[in-house]
């Protein structure tokens, strides 16, 4: 199985050239949840000042209200840490299925890579944003 599995055709290089800030990889366990209901919680693939992509799992129940929605809000938090960032609000970007080639769940459910845009960060999410960006990320340019 690959790492991150393969996204669909297009979305990387559609999304590339409209991001403002360089994007990094967490080197620690991170999810992110949708609020209001966290049916979408999902580890983190890369994070930057503007924006956040994770994976997750989609059971197929309620597509319709499951789903991230054009404006949405999340939290971010760490495994086996206190940290945390709530209700960042949050604008969808692209919600898109992952092909992880041989993957036992390819008949269960579907895992799917969802990014989003931060919009109208408070000055305490900002700073909780620049202490997780300062303290627990990889540069993604060096790992591909």
């Amino acid at each position: 199985m690959e790492k991150h599995g393969r996204i669909e055709e297009g979305v990387e290089d559609t999304n590339k050239e409209k991001r403002r800030h360089r994007r990094f990889s967490p080197k620690v366990l991170a999810f992110a949840a949708l609020r209001p209901d966290f049916f979408r919680l999902g580890r983190i693939r890369n994070i930057s000042k503007s924006g956040v992509a994770f994976e997750y799992l989609d059971y197929g129940e309620d597509e319709e209200n499951s789903r991230p929605k054009d404006s949405s809000q999340i939290d971010i938090f760490v495994s086996r840490e206190t940290f945390h960032i709530m209700r960042i609000s949050c604008r969808l970007v692209y919600d898109v299925r992952v092909d992880y080639t041989g993957s036992f769940s390819a008949s269960l459910f579907e895992n799917r890579c969802c990014g989003l845009e931060f919009t109208d960060l408070t000055d305490e999410q900002e700073r909780k944003l620049d202490f997780f960006l300062k303290n627990h990320v990889t540069d993604v340019q060096r790992l591909m």
